[in-house]
């Protein structure tokens, strides 16, 4: 199976939509968010923490068109989307 790095463009159109319109990939990561509440128990606001950890880097890209999965790889080696 072909493999791409990060940023390179689409090498195959998508197999159920003929298209070639980009890829999305999911990573799994894990982040917490905190939830502020006045003092008659409403809910005021949240907000989500300053930092994540990262639990799985996601190597399987999908169709941006159709969501159907694509007949290539990420190569994750040495790409960081996060600092």
């Amino acid at each position: 199976m072909k493999k791409i790095k990060i940023g390179e463009p689409q090498p195959v159109d998508c197999n159920n939509c003929q298209s070639k319109e980009g890829y999305q990939y999911s990573d799994f990561m894990k982040l917490h968010y905190t939830i502020f509440h006045d003092s008659k128990g409403k809910y005021e606001s949240g907000t989500y923490s300053d930092g994540c950890t990262m639990l799985n880097k996601a190597v399987t890209v999908y169709c941006i068109n159709c969501g159907k999965k694509l007949k290539f790889k990420l190569i994750r080696e040495n790409f960081e989307i996060l600092k």
